[in-house]
């Protein structure tokens, strides 16, 4: 996709985090059977539903634009969970794999912060303040998803994970 103002961009970068959820959406039921924390694992799939809203959140904007419903291949979120498929091939311990879930997740959340965070400010700019108000919806609850698993990991995640390898 050839990009010549903020509007392309605007396109462009809705399309790669909608490719985001879409491959979150798919894989977000096997990171909670990963999970050996159900706190972690309930976290995981309650997540998966608020996924499915944001992708629909985005199909509204794109039908409010008129724009097309192309995804463009998001190599952010793939490599994301490319290494984290190949760090857990060498876990043996679900504490410390339970970490690394964690751990994974909240980079992709904050990829998604950041993508939604400026999303958000472009539409605005671009006067779409609907569709900045519907974007900012989609950040606090990445933020909030980001805080539930950095709140659970330092209330036991990461104590359990040291206490096995002590």
């Amino acid at each position: 996709m050839e990009i010549n103002n903020l509007q392309d961009l605007f396109g462009s970068t809705l399309s790669a985090i909608y490719d985001a959820e879409r491959i979150l959406c798919r894989i977000l039921p096997g990171l909670a059977d990963y999970a050996g924390n159900e706190a972690l694992a309930e976290i995981l799939r309650q997540h998966r539903n608020e996924t499915e809203w944001q992708m629909k959140r985005l199909n509204r904007i794109t039908d409010i634009l008129g724009l097309p419903r192309s995804v463009k291949r998001n190599e952010a979120i793939r490599g994301i969970i490319a290494e984290f498929r190949e760090s857990i091939g060498g876990i043996r311990d679900k504490k410390v794999l339970d970490v690394a879930l964690v751990t994974s997740v909240r980079k992709i959340k904050h990829y998604e912060i950041a993508t939604y965070s400026s999303l958000s400010s472009l539409a605005m700019e671009l006067g779409h303040t609907q569709i900045g108000e519907m974007l900012n919806q989609s950040l606090i609850e990445e933020e909030k998803t980001d805080e539930t698993l950095l709140v659970l990991a330092r209330e036991g995640i990461y104590e359990e994970a040291r206490k096995r390898a002590a």
